[in-house]
């Protein structure tokens, strides 16, 4: 089943507002190309190996599971109007158990979104330093 967003990630209408990366750059060409769910598992398994074959990921060494950035986008949590909605209108995310930022680092490096976008939310300290973060534990009281 390929990902089908409702609109293009690469609209020309709005080009002066996207990313100038090499990487952005291709992933738009590709997306016009009708491959963007194959593009997104390259991508993401080159980003992240741990997801090269697989989805989810479950550290050895941890009781918990990692999403693929893709898989926010094939189950509609994550859609191309909320990532067009954050890259034109300077918008801000709480990632609530976002862990080790998979998605919210594939989100900067590929879609363009700031860091200073995002803030970062995990009971645990896994989190990259370079994003503002919250640590938050809804079991404590």
């Amino acid at each position: 089943m390929r990902v089908r967003f409702p609109q293009a990630a690469y609209n020309l209408k709005f080009k002066s507002q996207l990313p100038h990366s090499k990487e952005f750059k291709i992933f738009a060409y590709k997306y016009h190309m009708g491959e963007f769910e194959d593009l997104v598992r390259k991508l993401e398994a080159e980003e992240f190996p741990e997801f090269s074959d697989r989805d989810n990921y479950f550290p050895p060494d941890r009781p918990w599971v990692y999403f693929s950035p893709s898989s926010h986008l094939r189950t509609d949590l994550l859609t191309e109007n909320i990532i067009r909605d954050l890259r034109r209108n300077d918008k801000m995310v709480l990632s609530v158990g976002s862990g080790t930022a998979y998605l919210e680092r594939f989100l900067v490096k590929y879609f363009g979104i700031k860091k200073e976008q995002i803030t970062l939310s995990d009971k645990e300290k896994v989190m990259p330093k370079d994003f503002a973060q919250l640590n938050f534990n809804m079991y404590e009281k």
